[in-house]
């Protein structure tokens, strides 16, 4: 069968990512189903209103739709939200996912689906500890996708991504900053920016490179299970203020409670490069593209 003619179903289409990979779907002729609570009108794919927490919407979605692939992208994605729902993260990550994986199972089992972890999910291996619930969500999340692709033969791989950043409506500290830039040239004021710890690390991806990676793992017949995504570089906080100062012509204070050194991000990209993936976009393109986005919004 054809790549135009395979059907594609995307969970959490309506969101920052979900936007993305909707839009690359279509790019690429699938016939894309996007699903969300909040469902997005694309012209050029069905849009189907779904709570993944209550079984009976996804399994009449699943069933009618047979896809071919599964992008699961939906669930909850705030850290520090999740210590004021943490009932609400553990439903919409854990039971969700559960809920789509059932339905899949009992309509069409042999479907090729990638679940989305996260750079912050735990290792049970190392006997590592939460740090906040949306983690531990995001931990029992794979491994209950791991069990299940074991116990029932499903065809389930799992992506772990690092920072997402890049034009769209994110929560992430580059959108955060970028606001602050667009609002701040605006007005022609100064750009204050505070930084719990300068020194921290993180590794920051475009989300549209992400996105890439997402559909060549599910289009691929590699036989890997999972996929850590991201830039393979580690950025201190402080550096990515200097790579925003580049970005803009008004001055950028920031303030700082600590300066703590922290060990480098380290992922494991072998996998994902065997399937040839590398990274498109540059940081500096990335957070230009970002203030861009803001400024359009305006």
């Amino acid at each position: 069968m054809r790549i135009d003619e395979k059907r594609i179903l995307i969970t959490g289409a309506s969101g920052f990512t979900g936007i993305h990979a909707v839009n690359s779907a279509v790019r690429m002729g699938m016939q894309v189903t996007c699903i969300s609570r909040n469902p997005i009108l694309h012209p050029y794919s069905k849009n189907i209103a779904c709570d993944l927490t209550k079984y009976s919407e996804i399994d009449k979605t699943v069933k009618e739709i047979k896809p071919d692939y599964v992008l699961h992208l939906a669930g909850f994605n705030n850290a520090d939200h999740s210590w004021k729902s943490p009932l609400q993260c553990m439903e919409s990550n854990l039971l969700g996912t559960l809920n789509l994986l059932e339905a899949l199972r009992i309509h069409v089992s042999d479907s090729r689906t990638l679940i989305i972890g996260s750079a912050l999910q735990y290792s049970l291996c190392n006997h590592e500890r939460p740090p906040h619930p949306y983690s531990l969500s995001k931990t029992f999340q794979i491994l209950l996708s791991k069990e299940w692709k074991t116990l029932f033969s499903m065809d389930i791989a799992l992506a772990k991504p690092t920072n997402l950043i890049g034009p769209g409506n994110s929560a992430g500290i580059c959108a955060k900053v970028a606001k602050k830039i667009v609002a701040a040239e605006q007005q022609e004021e100064a750009i204050h920016v505070h930084l719990h710890n300068s020194k921290a690390q993180c590794d920051f991806v475009d989300v549209r490179d992400a996105v890439e990676a997402y559909l060549l793992i599910l289009t691929s017949k590699s036989k890997d299970g999972q996929f850590d995504i991201g830039s393979g570089h580690s950025r201190t906080l402080e550096e990515l203020m200097s790579h925003f100062a580049k970005a803009t012509p008004r001055r950028i204070q920031v303030t700082k409670d600590h300066s703590i050194e922290s060990p480098p991000i380290k992922v494991d990209l072998e996998a994902i490069h065997s399937l040839g993936w590398q990274p498109k976009y540059s940081l500096q393109n990335s957070l230009e593209d970002t203030i861009s986005f803001y400024k359009s919004k305006q």
